[in-house]
């Protein structure tokens, strides 16, 4: 039976017994009658306390009652605790079946929808069409409280470029920082393992500025002999196999066009005088692109690679010849142009940028897990000054620490499309490594216990779902009353997914994974707090039941 079909039953009882004691016992309620019904059994019954549960939801009931009298008021309802389907009867010639969303602090109800009636009762069809609106509204409820928790932290992401999630223990950090990346990146998070625009790290505290950035490894040379040789990180690598790859700089947008470019063949034309012109030669050792300029007298010309190249890293936009005559080359104290020379650059200028176009410029992110498990300072190295949102591109560069062994002089730099997103446990005590300078470069946003708790509606078995949840707000409840413990020492929902892999065995639960972390918290200093206190709350003794 589907959860449709049994909440129709419930609801459909419950309209039933209703219309019984209008049309039988003057409106009065009957508890010999309601003795015979399947579900609604009793005046009225908590959700919380019901017996009836479906897909993991409880489903109270109430009749209402006017006053201290026994006739039951004109519109009952069954009801989830958050939720009412009402049946409505204020007007016997004017009857509704309702779905309604009570607001505690306005004392009111939000209408999602109604079904008029008549004076009729209502039929099994309509019955069920208000049922798999409830179910409908409830799923995509649920989906918008995850998917607005992802949006949010995906806009932080994209305006803070750095931002750390962090909290308690079993929030699903890590996964949620999953479904930020590939929200951000535009991808289903399936895709992510096999996306080149992810990568995800854990840190540890082995874990260094060689593992991160760059270092000698021991290599085996041609003979089988060991050499050492300079090898990029996890992170460097990443940012110049992958986002420097997609990224618009000089080096890769002049090799693109290099590559594409038939000496003395390809035509290119002045953009005033359209005067045609082909490249010859491109010699980057004398820093020289050899022109071949038909109708010149002299049809051989030079221009500066080094020059394209400034025009092409200016923070300047440049459309005309006059703008990269005056505003660039004289600006710049360079030897004066002659009247030809700015047409020829502003042509290549724009041919490479050209190629931007055929760039994936999506955002690329780097996870780093357990961020502060490492010694942040010591892995990040100069790089601290690259990460920080001022200074992302070329602004940002910096030379590395074995730049001397570099087969060139170019500095290392971090494009402006991507993204570090760390998480981190606020009581983990391995480690304690961020100082200022560091944290400042990053955004900390907490995520809370509470905040995750739709992951047991997604991950348990909807039977179970009531009482997993019940269990941990209980037990953090009782932590957070704990002296010396806060929130920061809260369960999260992580934990109680294990439930699924031990056959929905809450002792079990608690003996091997709940009972350890609690007596690890109170190791040493809380020798006045019984063990004990934990697993009467756990087990959701009267003392400790949460509403």
């Amino acid at each position: 039976m589907d959860r449709v079909e049994e909440l129709t039953l419930v609801l459909t009882e419950f309209i039933r017994y209703s219309d019984w004691c209008f049309q039988n016992n003057g409106g009065n309620y009957d508890e010999n009658q309601a003795l015979k019904n399947t579900y609604i059994i009793g005046e009225k019954k908590r959700s919380d306390l019901s017996d009836i549960e479906i897909d993991g939801t409880k489903f109270g009931w109430n009749y209402n009652k006017i006053g201290n009298g026994k006739k039951i008021w004109t519109a009952g309802y069954v009801d989830d605790g958050n939720y009412n389907l009402v049946y409505n009867r204020y007007d016997e010639t004017n009857r509704k079946l309702l779905f309604q969303i009570f607001n505690s602090e306005k004392h009111d109800s939000e209408t999602i929808k109604e079904i008029k009636l008549g004076s009729r009762s209502p039929n099994s069809t309509e019955i069920r069409k208000l049922v798999t609106t409830y179910w409908e509204y409830k799923d995509a409820k649920k989906q918008i409280v995850n998917d607005s928790l992802v949006e949010i932290l995906t806009q932080k992401l994209r305006k803070s470029k750095n931002i750390i999630l962090h909290g308690a223990p079993g929030t699903g950090k890590s996964y949620l920082a999953n479904e930020v990346a590939a929200n951000l990146i535009g991808i289903d998070s399936d895709e992510l393992p096999y996306s080149d625009h992810f990568k995800f790290v854990q840190f540890h505290p082995s874990y260094d500025y060689t593992d991160f950035v760059e270092g000698l490894r021991p290599t085996k040379g041609s003979r089988d002999d060991v050499k050492f040789s300079l090898v990029d990180g996890t992170f460097k690598k990443f940012i110049n196999e992958q986002a420097r790859r997609n990224t618009p700089n000089f080096k890769n947008q002049f090799a693109s066009f290099q590559q594409d470019l038939q000496l003395d063949e390809t035509r290119f034309e002045t953009q005033i005088r359209h005067s045609e012109f082909y490249i010859s030669e491109i010699r980057p050792q004398d820093d020289l692109i050899i022109l071949n300029i038909p109708q010149n007298k002299e049809p051989k010309a030079r221009l500066k690679l080094s020059y394209l190249r400034h025009l092409y890293e200016s923070p300047k936009t440049f459309s005309s010849v006059k703008e990269i005559k005056d505003d660039f080359l004289a600006s710049r104290n360079r030897q004066k142009a002659s009247a030809w020379e700015p047409s020829y650059y502003l042509v290549l200028l724009k041919e490479l940028e050209k190629y931007q176009k055929q760039l994936d410029q999506r955002p690329y992110v780097f996870v780093i897990d357990e961020i502060n498990r490492g010694e942040i300072s010591k892995i990040f190295g100069e790089l601290f000054y690259s990460i920080d949102p001022s200074y992302r591109g070329m602004r940002g560069a910096v030379k590395t620490q074995y730049q001397n062994l570099h087969d060139d002089d170019e500095k290392f730099f971090i494009p402006e499309n991507v993204y570090i997103l760390g998480t981190m446990n606020d009581i983990d005590r391995s480690v304690d490594t961020f100082d200022f300078a560091m944290r400042r470069r990053f955004r900390f946003i907490e995520i809370k216990a509470d905040d995750r708790l739709y992951m047991l509606d997604e991950e348990l078995d909807p039977e179970y779902v009531v009482e997993a949840k019940k269990r941990l707000q209980a037990l953090n409840q009782m932590i957070v009353s704990t002296p010396g413990l806060n929130e920061n020492y809260q369960i999260g929902p992580s934990y109680f997914i294990n439930l699924k892999h031990l056959d929905y065995d809450f002792d079990t639960l608690w003996d091997d994974f709940l009972e350890p972390l609690i007596k690890e918290y109170l190791r040493g200093n809380f020798g006045q707090v019984d063990i004990a206190d934990f697993h009467h709350a756990y087990d959701l003794d009267d003392d400790y039941d949460v509403d």
